[in-house]
């Protein structure tokens, strides 16, 4: 009985371990840089509209979306969007929908090859304000 107790303590804490290296992600100086032009409001959403939607990767985990004229928004991935903020790759959208919402699966294709490179899930989206 001790034996096995002693084997799920090493268990769950090999597994703590696991979440802890996965949260060791730092913005990129570009993405820290570009969001120091605005406020975080707090205010965050499921989805967004398609019409006018504009991502931008700044980088594998950070989104800039700008919706409609200026409406800003961020969008902090939970795990990484491999290949999304290099050279001539695009974000493509595949939904039935006209939104964007959390969750949701988009494509990283290169433009060259139209080959999907990468993939990733949405996050939530988190309204910004521009400073004046």
């Amino acid at each position: 009985m001790t034996a096995k107790l002693i084997l799920m303590s090493a268990g769950a804490a090999f597994l703590a371990a696991c979440a802890t290296a996965g949260d060791s992600y730092v913005m990129s100086e570009e993405a820290v840089t570009e969001l120091a032009k605005y406020e975080r409001t707090g205010e965050l959403t499921n989805c967004l509209s398609l019409r006018d939607l504009n991502i931008d990767a700044l980088d594998e985990r950070t989104f800039l979306v700008r919706s409609g004229v200026n409406d800003y928004y961020l969008a902090e991935l939970e795990n990484s969007c491999l290949s999304v903020d290099r050279a001539f790759t695009r974000i493509q959208i595949d939904t039935f929908g006209s939104q964007l919402c959390e969750k949701e699966i988009v494509r990283v294709v290169d433009n060259t090859t139209g080959n999907t490179v990468g993939s990733c899930g949405m996050s939530k989206f988190e309204r910004l304000v521009e400073k004046s």
